[in-house]
């Protein structure tokens, strides 16, 4: 949080009036209507301390000097949309133009200002519309910023940005081509960094109009290839120069923490065309798991949110945990010093390559030995057997390629891997089974997993073998199986859980459940967005889920039966 001294006259990175800072000895204004719900115009007064003008903006923008100075009451029209322009920016290629009516709200950013002493602290107030009752089963989260952050062509994140324009890179590949990816495809979306990172202001509220959590917020484009969508992945991470550096509040109820560096805005990853809950689905059945079992996989937890920005309807995603050091660092009690991850990922040539994600180089050559030591040793040698035991979270890892296998992700295992380890132990580690020195494996981006490419029927094991024999995961896994003991040990533990809880039964359940929450949603969504591509398209996609849940256990019974 800034101090009492007055920072408003420094320059910004890019040459503007510094308006993010304010002084706290400035008072706050005064509104005369509190946020909520309202479906009649009504008078708006703004009231300041003697000696301060107000000055306000309608459009999500910060309140400078250039805005609008309040003079009279305000009329506010609920029912019109002031900053509709916006949904009319091309996002991307594949943007489509909404279509229909779109839910919207109704902004007021004020602040007090001095001329010598500089601005106060913004007041952000939200008047919602009746509409916002129609999102039954989701919170609703507004961004508040300004639009050139977003639009602009130099600096916009979310746009493809003046570089794409330029004769220099402009391409002429189909929407098809897989050359779109970033290096032929120059965009503002594909940029990375704090560059590329803008400020706002991230309020968290209920289907009453009332502010659950608000703080303000450094956001950047999140993920990889799906940034090409035209609806995109938001990462959120607290701004400690204006505020907290973590963001305190129970996103997720269940967890027993609720303080986070960062949290992600997810727009449904590479399901986003079809489903759009599928990784979100996934993760909260293997959350079951580790509730009734005691399974202990590190998954991404999930609330349900519709998101506005500047009070437009920017449709449907989902509050996720990021999985970076932080999020084990929070966990586990940890210090980031203390956190190794490793990290599996294709590049724009669709190659893979493991990297070090965080943490010490000594860790990921250190990961590169084992895997090496596996595939020179044969495991079948107890002493081979326990050397490598003793580095790798061994129930860890079957559990976790029980879940990747069974589920059929098929973007793994040339992809999407973040194996990590701990230097030190701690007595939160203890008490969770944790080993620190010991392999692990984050269960991550389920997208592409139950029917997503293939059939219920696809034999993973097979895939290992024929497509992935070179990658880390694969390595390890055939050099466990050379083990009488590890092999007996998973076959019995897969067998156990698709007898006992990856039932035909559970996974109906939630898909029901899910369906039954999104289906009111998604045609607002598509109508947004037009992915995916109508209501009975999405349907369709989610009876392929329930064909997935009646035909998989059966099916993977059978294939370990060749193993």
């Amino acid at each position: 949080m800034l101090s009492s001294v007055c920072m408003y006259f420094l320059k910004a990175k890019y040459g503007i009036l510094d308006v993010l800072s304010f002084c706290e000895s400035i008072p706050e204004p005064v509104f005369s209507v509190s946020e909520g719900i309202y479906e009649k115009p009504f008078e708006l007064e703004i009231h300041a301390s003697d000696g301060y003008r107000i000055i306000y903006t309608t459009d999500g923008s910060i309140p400078t000097v250039r805005s609008h100075r309040y003079k009279r009451p305000i009329r506010i029209y609920p029912k019109i949309n002031l900053n509709r322009k916006i949904l009319l920016i091309p996002t991307t290629p594949l943007w489509k133009l909404p279509s229909g009516k779109q839910n919207h709200s109704v902004t007021i950013r004020a602040r007090c200002y001095k001329n010598g002493t500089g601005y106060g602290k913004v007041k952000n107030v939200i008047y919602s519309n009746p509409d916002i009752r129609q999102h039954q089963g989701f919170q609703v989260v507004h961004i508040l910023m300004e639009a050139d952050s977003l639009f602009s062509p130099k600096r916009g994140i979310y746009v493809l940005g003046q570089k794409h324009y330029s004769k220099k890179n402009r391409t002429n590949y189909s929407l098809n081509d897989t050359r779109w990816m970033k290096d032929f495809h120059p965009a503002n979306y594909y940029e990375r960094g704090r560059n590329w990172e803008r400020s706002a202001e991230f309020i968290l509220m209920n289907l009453d109009g009332e502010t659950l959590f608000e703080q303000s917020i450094k956001l950047r484009i999140h993920g990889g290839w799906t940034r090409l969508m035209p609806v995109k992945s938001l990462r959120i991470t607290a701004d400690s120069i204006r505020g907290d550096d973590m963001l305190h509040y129970r996103f997720f109820e269940d967890l027993p923490y609720h303080s986070f560096k960062n949290i992600i805005l997810r727009n449904g990853g590479n399901d986003l065309r079809y489903t759009m809950f599928r990784d979100a689905m996934i993760h909260q059945m293997v959350k079951r798991l580790n509730m009734d079992i005691q399974m202990n996989m590190d998954i991404q937890d999930y609330a349900p949110t519709v998101v506005y920005i500047n009070g437009n309807y920017w449709g449907i995603h989902h509050i996720r945990e990021r999985m970076d050091e932080n999020y084990l660092a929070v966990k586990y009690n940890s210090h980031l010093e203390n956190i190794n991850i490793l990290e599996v990922l294709l590049d724009t040539k669709w190659k893979s390559h493991l990297k070090l994600r965080f943490g010490d180089e000594k860790a990921l050559q250190s990961f590169k030995q084992l895997v090496n030591y596996i595939r020179e040793n044969s495991l079948a040698n107890d002493e081979a057997y326990h050397a490598v035991c003793a580095q790798i979270d061994v129930d860890n890892f079957i559990d976790y390629v029980i879940l990747e296998t069974f589920f059929a992700n098929c973007d793994w295992p040339h992809n999407n891997v973040r194996p990590y380890q701990f230097n030190q132990q701690s007595e939160s580690m203890k008490q969770q089974g944790i080993d620190a020195g010991k392999w692990r494996w984050l269960f991550c981006d389920l997208d592409d997993g139950m029917c997503y490419y293939y059939s219920s029927s696809i034999n993973m094991f097979e895939t290992l073998l024929n497509r992935f024999t070179e990658e880390s995961v694969t390595q390890t896994f055939l050099g466990f199986m050379e083990n009488e003991e590890f092999k007996k040990k998973f076959i019995t533990r897969y067998e156990y859980l698709v007898k006992n809880h990856l039932t035909t039964e559970l996974m109906i359940e939630y898909i029901n459940s899910f369906e039954a929450r999104y289906k009111n949603e998604m045609e607002r969504h598509i109508a947004r967005w037009g992915r995916p591509w109508n209501i009975q398209f999405w349907q369709m996609e989610v009876e392929r889920l329930r064909d997935f849940a009646k035909e998989r256990p059966k099916i993977v019974l059978e294939q370990l039966k060749a193993l």
